[in-house]
C-alpha cells in the first residue's frame, strides 16, 4: 500500500507525503493534494480497508449534498459506466458513512489489488471534490479556505 501511494508523491501529485507506521498494523499516510488541507487515508490490514476518515467534515447527513455524494460512490460500480471507470467489486468494495458530521470513505481491498484500489480510490476522491466545486462551492469556501472565485 505504501509503494503504491508513494508512487503519486514521487510524481509530484502529493505534496509532504508521510508515513506514520504505528506497528505496521494500521499506517496512516497524510499528503497535501486538492486543497490546502492535509488529507489523511490510513490502511488497516486486518480488514483490507483504505480509510479516508475526514474526507469532507462538518457534514449533515440528512443534505442534499451528501446525498449527491452518496449517489456518485453508488454509480462508480454501475456496469452503465464504462468498465476503465467502474470499480470492479471482485477487487474492491466502496462504502461512504457520515459520523459525527464527518464524511469518510472505505474501500475493501480484495486479494493483492492494493495499486488498482489506491488509483480508484483517489480517482473518486478527485470526482468528489469535482462535484462539490461544481454544486456546492460554499461548502468549500467555508470549510477549505477555497475562494469563491
Amino acid at each position: 500500500m505504501t509503494d503504491a501511494l508513494r508512487m503519486y508523491a514521487d510524481r509530484g501529485v502529493f505534496k509532504g507525503f508521510n508515513v506514520n507506521d504505528s506497528h505496521g498494523r494500521r499506517p496512516e499516510f497524510t499528503f497535501t493534494w486538492l486543497t490546502r488541507r492535509p488529507m489523511s487515508l490510513s490502511y488497516d490490514s486486518r480488514t483490507s480497508r483504505l480509510i479516508v476518515a475526514n474526507l469532507f467534515p462538518h457534514v449533515d447527513p440528512r443534505s442534499d449534498m451528501v446525498a449527491d455524494l452518496r449517489h456518485l460512490i453508488v454509480e462508480r460500480s454501475s456496469s452503465e459506466l464504462p468498465v476503465h471507470k467502474r470499480l470492479d467489486r471482485r477487487k474492491a468494495h466502496l462504502t461512504c458513512t457520515v459520523r459525527r458530521g464527518r464524511f469518510a470513505v472505505q474501500l475493501a481491498v480484495r486479494g493483492s489489488s492494493h495499486a488498482y484500489a489506491v488509483r480508484h480510490l483517489l480517482n473518486l476522491v478527485n470526482e468528489l471534490h469535482l462535484r462539490l466545486h461544481e454544486a456546492y462551492p460554499e461548502y468549500l469556501v467555508a470549510h477549505f479556505g477555497v475562494s469563491p472565485e
